[in-house]
C-alpha cells in the first residue's frame, strides 16, 4: 500500500511539472487559532492572495504531532469527500524523506516560500516561526484532486504524559478550478 502511494505522489509530481497550468486556486478563507497557552498564532491572506503565518512558541516540543484532514465540496457545499485524514509523527516526517509521501509535496512546496520553520527535532523554543508570502498557485496539484473547494484542517499536537494536547488549529479554504 504505502508503494502505491509513493507511486501515486510521484506521478503526481511528474503531472505538475508537465501540466502546471491544469489548475487555478485561490485563498477563499482562512483562521488560525492557539489553543494553549504554550504558543501564539496567527494567519492572514493579503489583498494579492498571499498568506502569511506566524507563531511564537514558548518551549521546546520533542514530541511534535499533525493531524492533517483535506477535504473537497461535493458539490453542494458539503465538505464530506475526505482525501487525507492523517495525525503525522513529525519528528519522523523531518528525519524520514518518504514518510508520508503527498503530506511531503506539500511540505516541500511551502518550504519553497520565506520562512524559518524548523526542520529537525526537537522543536526549539522559545523561537519565533514564520511562513511568509505563500502564493496558493505555486502548490502542486495530483491529477486525482477534483476541481472543486478544498478545506484544510491542521491541528498541530504535542504529546505530554503519553496523551496528545493540542496546541493551535488552522482551517484553510482554497478554491481549485480545474482549467
Amino acid at each position: 500500500m504505502h508503494r502505491i502511494i509513493v507511486l501515486i505522489a510521484l506521478f503526481g509530481l511528474l503531472f505538475d511539472s508537465v501540466q502546471a497550468h491544469a489548475y487555478e486556486l485561490n485563498f477563499l478563507n482562512l483562521t488560525y487559532g492557539a489553543e494553549s497557552s504554550d504558543i501564539e498564532i496567527n494567519a492572514t491572506i493579503s489583498q494579492n492572495g498571499m498568506m502569511t503565518l506566524n507563531s511564537f512558541l514558548y518551549k521546546p516540543i520533542a514530541d511534535y504531532y499533525m493531524q492533517v484532514t483535506i477535504s473537497f465540496d461535493d458539490g453542494t457545499g458539503n465538505y464530506g469527500n475526505t482525501f487525507i485524514n492523517k495525525t503525522i509523527d513529525i519528528c519522523k516526517f523531518f528525519s524520514t524523506p518518504t514518510y508520508e509521501p503527498i503530506i511531503q509535496l506539500y511540505y516541500k512546496a511551502l518550504m519553497k516560500h520565506e520562512n524559518n520553520f524548523p526542520t529537525i527535532c526537537p522543536i526549539v523554543g522559545p523561537a519565533y516561526y514564520y511562513l511568509r508570502n505563500v502564493e496558493i498557485s505555486s502548490m502542486p496539484v495530483p491529477p486525482i484532486v477534483p476541481g472543486n473547494n478544498a478545506y484544510v484542517h491542521i491541528n498541530y499536537l504535542m504529546k505530554e504524559n503519553q496523551q496528545f494536547k493540542s496546541l493551535a488549529s488552522g482551517k484553510v479554504f482554497i478554491n481549485f478550478r480545474k482549467l
